[in-house]
């Protein structure tokens, strides 16, 4: 009895030891779990031969966004890069070579683009600042050894009239807005912004200019447009008003491509909106897309309108094929608060759609103005999101 008295304290001291050791390592166990997690998100890792966009937005300096709205505190840059989200700011996309920053409110976004060296991880850095209707583009020289950005001017400069022919040529005083869109990781597309410049009312963009990387530089190539490829047409072969619809037609387009005559019927019924993008072939029509929106039983001030500077047709992604861009203003309010806006790109029976809404001034401050990317311009060339946002900025005041 002597015995157990004195085995039995001792056999509870073991059992202790034991238990307290296996939850000392179940612990250490989840801690190791939850570094690894946090490890998904840390801004510095990289390979040997490659450098992720987290670790060159960490190199890149705070002053760049001092041209958006809101401007970027170091603490706010450090949740970026932590959690992918700060007070004012998200990142809304990321890849290899690209890294998206945008505003919560009102919209402003910051967009690094990577153009790595063929045989070695160094390479340049772009910085895409669109504010508004305003864009500015900053450039870097990235040297991986020393884990360095050195500020460089590595986009050419070009003058309007490098995109005229010679019959339009503007004098040489004439200062142009160059916008630079990033079409892939090896492209760049120079443009002129024209929007409500009255210099281009009669001229007509004849060129295009791209800057395609070949691994050590940029290569300049220059397209001539054909100014009759899938141009607007005044009249149609077709008489649209048979075409199946609801509502009151208020404005139509028309053009030609490969699936024949297309014609695009906007149309408006009470407190109803809808789009048709019929396709005509041999004179049979064929539905390509139906758009339909409504603001119903609205007790105040309706809001259901076509934004009709939005409406244009291009053929971004070269296939013969148009993309029709619409947008249109919705909303039931009694004050003056923002819009509700959606912007629509149509190609072949596929939609691509941005929704947010107008800005308003209000005294010093804007409010409104916020913008989401529907995941259906992830199945596009990155062109089109590119024009999108082009057309955004310019209809959402």
């Amino acid at each position: 009895m002597k015995k157990l008295l004195i085995y039995f304290p001792l056999l509870l001291l073991f059992a202790c030891h034991q238990s307290n050791g296996g939850d000392s390592g179940g612990a250490t166990e989840e801690k190791e779990m939850g570094g690894s997690k946090s490890g998904d998100t840390d801004s510095s890792t990289e390979s040997n031969d490659h450098i992720d966009m987290k670790s060159l937005f960490s190199l890149s300096p705070l002053s760049i966004f001092d041209e958006t709205t809101e401007g970027l505190t170091l603490t706010e840059k450090t949740d970026l890069l932590q959690k992918g989200e700060s007070a004012s700011w998200k990142i809304t996309d990321e890849s290899k070579a690209k890294l998206s920053i945008q505003c919560k409110s009102p919209s402003s976004e910051v967009t690094l683009y990577f153009f790595k060296h063929t045989d070695k991880p160094d390479g340049v850095l772009f910085a895409k600042i669109e504010n508004e209707q305003n864009s500015q583009v900053h450039s870097w020289k990235y040297f991986h050894d020393s884990k360095a950005l050195q500020k460089a001017n590595l986009l050419k400069t070009y003058s309007a009239n490098d995109f005229v022919s010679q019959a339009d040529r503007l004098p040489d005083s004439y200062k142009p807005r160059l916008n630079y869109q990033f079409l892939d990781d090896q492209t760049i597309e120079v443009s002129l912004q024209t929007w409500m410049d009255k210099a281009f009312e009669n001229r007509e963009i004849t060129k295009q200019v791209l800057l395609q990387w070949d691994g050590e530089g940029f290569q300049e190539k220059i397209v001539n447009k054909d100014p009759g490829k899938l141009k607007l047409l005044d009249k149609s072969t077709y008489d649209a008003s048979t075409l199946d619809h609801d509502g009151k037609i208020v404005n139509q387009k028309i053009w030609h491509d490969a699936n024949g005559e297309n014609i695009v019927l906007f149309t408006q019924k009470e407190e109803e909106l809808f789009v048709y993008h019929y396709a005509i072939d041999a004179d049979k029509p064929k539905l390509l897309r139906k758009i339909y929106d409504a603001e119903k039983d609205c007790d105040y001030d309706l809001t259901l309108d076509f934004v009709g500077e939005a409406i244009e047709l291009t053929d971004l992604d070269n296939d013969n094929i148009g993309e029709i861009t619409l947008a249109y203003k919705i909303a039931c309010i009694s004050d003056v608060s923002p819009l509700g806006l959606k912007l629509v790109m149509l190609e072949n029976g596929k939609k691509f759609i941005l929704r947010g809404s107008t800005i308003v001034n209000m005294g010093t401050e804007k409010v409104g103005g916020d913008k989401t990317v529907d995941a259906s311009f992830k199945n596009g060339p990155e062109s089109f999101l590119s024009h999108a946002n082009k057309v955004w900025g310019s209809v959402n005041q």
